[in-house]
């Protein structure tokens, strides 16, 4: 009864969708073709997209001859347009071919190419070619060839009319909608094609298309903070598009085919593949990657991305419900709830461009930010959406991509909201700073960054980088929420190129600057793993590159939540070569699981944690005998464990919650493998 119940409600709210959809609401009808050929020759096709047919008593077409805003001619329509049927109006002393295929001629004067042209129910307009009240002279321009002596059809993915006159300036190319994603040119010759036209606009669902036969390939979990994680994926080559679902608990439900599901990167604000299943849908498009927020911290997430064909919504989706399914957890030990400014580099490593290589830095907390609340108050300037005149934040396309280029990979994104727990730049450059090495931050803790940019051309600069004057920078993130930190110049490195203040979350100054131009964060790991061996925990981690590097501390916890510091290994301070480092943690106690996390310390003392690991004290085992599972917990906890198990195409098979030994049946033949999530455990397993 549960998929029964959902299914119903869907449809009920997909025919609701569908009586409402922007292109009926707004037009119900349109001008699907614009005839105006040489001599009397001028004929308007009318479209009708809704799922009725209309009868056209109270329906006009208006013309406004040489820019008059008073109609010279009113056509009253009369008969009926089908659904998706057209209605042609031409002039009575139109061609024959042309008046063969007329559903209705009128004998009063038609327009010329530098006219207007109106569709009207009543008074209200529902679609127009052209500027009442305008004469562009011979023709409207916007488009080639221009109106004179053109036949202008629309094109099929248009839906809405044209339903205000536009409010620009009278001039040829007054008539701004008149633009090949609208319209396009076709042939004078014959009947042109008047009389017939296909539109994707809704008017009947022609039913479920073929299901893509390849699922997404190559799918992973980037950047993984508290509360948000980035799913990415290479999409099938014929798919549509895809949707990913995550929940807190195994994904065991599928899409409906024939049902659209809204997608919001809020996790628990989408829909849910069933009522009340728990299993949001996050995203629902074309693309390869989605940033989900709104997570908890500390806490094992399963996703499934499902591809599927069809564009007509609420109608022709055909879902590949094998799907590919993964799972990832939030890290923990997020300690401010608030956005922290983390860093300030107030004097340019450039040394030329004060204003455009200066950036800040700050940590998001743990709700997410739009950039149209926020307002930034630099030493120099300050910078809104509102109330700023042109000193603007936003994203600039163009600029990321430029940046992601200097860095050698995927480092910066732009996402408005911004994420929870993101790590954000701000570039206070016009363009941005072409300078500074990002390179050793592919694959850093934190990364990627997500980037504002400030709409600022100038180079005098919106810092002071000399004098003993406390400078202050002020950030409203949001209602009531700010932050601010304060810097001296000259308790720095003074007027020395790459001159950064980073701050504490108390806001205490500790100063450094950008030796040679690399970007000022110290280390990027590229592993970081531990396990138990005769009573010892191991701990083993690998730098790809180190900058300012310090030391590293190792912090334990017994809940995954409070660390405290239980050592420290020295760090190499500045390398581009792979590092192997290992602290062996032998003063264990009783306690069945451990959770570790290192502090990476540079020199100025700015600290970045990785993500966390946990290690048993002995090793869970786990058999196959006489179609069951058998799991042995050599230590024993009260706390629950998820066990998932796999199949080698990544399908989950199923997913259950353990605390203790167990047998479990298990009557499948074949290749499995077997995750602990919780304990980064995995086995493969043979079962025949």
């Amino acid at each position: 009864m549960k998929n029964v119940f959902k299914i119903r409600i869907k449809f009920c709210f997909a025919l609701f969708a569908l009586l409402f959809l922007p292109c009926i609401a707004k037009s119900q009808l349109l001008i699907s073709q614009y005839y105006e050929g040489a001599g009397n020759d001028k004929c308007i096709e009318i479209y009708n997209s809704t799922l009725s047919p209309i009868n056209l008593a109270g329906y006009t077409l208006q013309f406004y001859f040489n820019g008059s805003a008073v109609a010279g001619t009113t056509i009253n329509l009369s008969g009926t347009i089908d659904v998706c049927g057209t209605w042609v109006v031409c002039d009575d002393n139109s061609n024959a071919t042309l008046l063969s295929i007329a559903n209705q001629i009128s004998t009063a004067a038609f327009y010329n190419g530098d006219d207007a042209v109106g569709l009207y129910n009543g008074a209200s307009l529902l679609d127009l070619v052209g500027k009442i009240g305008c004469d562009p002279g011979s023709e409207w321009t916007n488009l080639a060839p221009g109106t004179a002596d053109v036949n202008f059809i629309r094109q099929d993915g248009y839906c809405n009319g044209v339903t205000t006159s536009p409010a620009v300036p009278c001039a040829s190319n007054s008539f701004p909608s008149l633009i090949g994603s609208n319209w396009y040119s076709g042939s004078l010759a014959g009947t042109a094609d008047l009389g017939y036209y296909f539109s994707v606009c809704w008017c009947g669902c022609p039913g479920l298309t073929l299901e893509p036969t390849a699922n997404v390939t190559a799918n992973s979990v980037a950047s993984i903070a508290c509360t948000s994680a980035q799913i990415l994926w290479t999409a099938s080559v014929d798919a549509d598009n895809v949707i990913v679902v995550i929940s807190t608990g195994a994904i065991t439900d599928v899409p409906t085919d024939g049902v659209s599901y809204n997608a919001n990167v809020t996790f628990g604000a989408g829909d849910e593949l069933v009522l009340a299943d728990g299993q949001f849908v996050v995203y629902n498009g074309p693309g390869n990657s989605i940033t989900v927020t709104g997570l908890t911290q500390g806490t094992n997430y399963n996703y499934a991305i499902f591809g599927y064909d069809g564009l007509v919504i609420d109608c022709e989706e055909n879902y590949l419900t094998g799907g590919v399914f993964g799972s990832f957890t939030t890290i923990t030990g997020c300690s401010s709830t608030t956005p922290q400014i983390t860093s300030v580099m107030y004097n340019s490593c450039n040394g030329s461009s004060e204003g455009t290589d200066e950036l800040v830095i700050f940590q998001n907390g743990s709700n997410p930010i739009n950039s149209n609340d926020m307002t930034i108050d630099l030493p120099n300037t300050t910078w809104c959406n509102s109330g700023c005149g042109g000193n603007t934040i936003g994203n600039n396309a163009t600029y990321v991509s430029d940046l992601n280029a200097m860095a050698g990979c995927v480092l910066f994104v732009f996402a408005d909201p911004i994420p929870a727990g993101a790590t954000v730049i701000i570039f206070t450059g016009n363009p941005p700073s072409s300078v500074l090495d990002y390179s050793t931050q592919c694959g850093a803790p934190g990364a990627p960054f997500y980037v504002l940019f400030l709409n600022n051309s100038s180079i005098t600069g919106n810092f002071v980088n000399t004098g003993t004057v406390p400078k202050t920078i002020n950030i409203t993130f949001a209602p009531g929420v700010t932050d601010a930190v304060t810097y001296v110049a000259a308790d720095g490195p003074g007027n020395v190129d790459g001159a950064t203040a980073n701050f504490d979350e108390a806001g205490n100054a500790t100063y450094m600057t950008s030796t040679g131009c690399v970007y000022p964060l110290a280390v990027r790991l590229i592993s970081f793993e531990g396990f138990n061996s005769n009573g010892v925990n191991k701990i083993l981690w690998s730098s790809g590159a180190e900058s300012h590097s310090d030391h590293y501390q190792i912090q334990r916890s017994l809940d995954g939540i409070q660390f405290e510091s239980i050592g420290t290994v020295k760090a190499a301070g500045e390398s581009d070569a792979q590092i192997n480092y290992s602290f062996d943690d032998k003063f264990l106690e009783n306690q069945p699981i451990y959770y570790y996390r290192l502090a990476m310390v540079d020199l100025d003392f700015k600290i970045n944690f990785s993500e966390s690991i946990s290690i048993m004290n002995d090793q869970c085992l786990i058999t196959y005998f006489d179609y069951q599972l058998n799991v042995k917990l050599n230590n024993k906890s009260s706390q629950n464990f998820t066990l998932n198990v796999y199949s080698t195409d990544g399908g989950l098979i199923f997913s259950t919650q353990i605390s203790d030994d167990i047998q479990i049946p298990f009557n499948y033949n074949g290749l499995f493998i077997i995750e602990i999530p919780e304990l980064r455990f995995y086995q493969k397993i043979v079962c025949f």
